[in-house]
């Protein structure tokens, strides 16, 4: 690099190439200054933008979204056949044996399973 350096120095000099005019400098903000537009500082008032308040929407859906699982809990509750609430309906003793089912199945260890699963086939 200390030769690209040199060579730059041999071939232009160390005098500075660039020239501003005397004095450019200490009335240039005031020529700046004159040539913007005069308006006058206008002071606006910030107020806060006022958001619509959907605390009572917010409401009315929690006692909607309450009020119709408490029908249907109460009406699965009420009712004795599965064909009586709809097709995919469980009675008590149904449910309660798949869970019973559940819980047999989680507490073998390998070999109950395979076991149960030749018993199966």
């Amino acid at each position: 690099m200390d030769r690209e350096e040199n060579k730059i120095l041999k071939q232009f000099g160390r005098m500075n190439r660039f020239k501003v005019p005397e004095g450019y400098f200490d009335h240039l903000s005031e020529e700046i200054l004159s040539n913007l537009p005069d308006e006058s500082v206008k002071s606006v008032a910030m107020k806060p933008i006022a958001r619509p308040s959907y605390r009572w929407l917010k409401v009315a859906m929690l006692v909607g979204v309450v009020s119709a699982s408490s029908l249907l809990g109460l009406r699965y509750m009420s009712t004795d056949s599965p064909d009586d609430f709809g097709a995919g309906a469980y009675s008590h003793n149904a449910a309660y044996s798949i869970i019973d089912e559940i819980a047999d199945y989680t507490m073998m260890d390998n070999e109950e399973i395979y076991a149960s699963l030749i018993d199966n086939n």
